[in-house]
């Protein structure tokens, strides 16, 4: 990437571009400053600032628009103020919305976040999959018993979720795939096989990914 080094960025992409957005400098500075990489043309392209400083925030794409959720202040050493908004980047326009305050609950995790291919917003609370109607957040579905610690949630596709979690955290991980039916409650878990070798939880924030196929 291009200008100085940073970590702990909000990582999203569509079929074609890389989005970067916050993260923390060298000294530990929360930044603001968003980066695109356009895949094709291997180029990088600076987009405008956000309004907010956000370091650990969480990247997501959907609809033609980059939304970047929470993330810390963290302006000087010890400062870690903890950012509930997130905000919206309209690609098409090359401008921000305003702020959207409030959007992170009390769990204070943006990373649990993700938009099926519908553009309906869910959340990972364990032992439940949330999801967002209007402005409200209801219960769609309950985790398996298996993967409440430390779940993982992705899409896959345009019909189905994966969670990835362990029972324990010195558990095996397990894996299972969301079957959307043609109606919410008929919904169902599949399980996935998946290797004894893979132990311990997934990091969404740094290395968590999305399948498209």
């Amino acid at each position: 990437m291009p200008g100085d080094m940073r970590s702990f960025f909000g990582c999203a992409s569509d079929s074609k571009t890389v989005y970067i957005a916050g993260g923390h400098d060298q000294k530990k500075n929360a930044l603001r400053s968003v980066l695109a990489y356009d895949v094709c043309s291997d180029v990088w392209v600076a987009l405008p600032d956000m309004a907010r400083r956000r370091d650990e925030c969480r990247g997501l794409v959907y609809g033609g628009k980059l939304h970047v959720i929470g993330g810390y202040r963290r302006e000087c050493p010890g400062d870690f103020y903890f950012h509930k908004s997130a905000e919206t980047f309209n690609v098409d326009t090359g401008t921000w919305n305003p702020v959207e305050e409030g959007f992170v609950g009390a769990d204070k995790s943006p990373k649990k976040y993700l938009f099926d291919c519908q553009g309906n917003m869910y959340k990972s609370c364990s032992p439940y999959l949330e999801r967002l109607y209007g402005s409200t957040w209801h219960r769609f579905v309950e985790f398996p018993d298996d993967v409440r610690m430390g779940p993982f949630v992705t899409t896959w596709g345009e019909t189905r979720m994966v969670v990835i979690g362990s029972k324990n955290w010195d558990s095996p991980l397990n894996c299972y795939a969301l079957v959307f039916g043609e109606h919410e409650e008929k919904c169902g878990w599949t399980k996935l096989e998946m290797s004894e070798q893979f132990m311990g939880p997934v990091a969404p924030g740094l290395f968590g990914c999305t399948l498209q196929l």
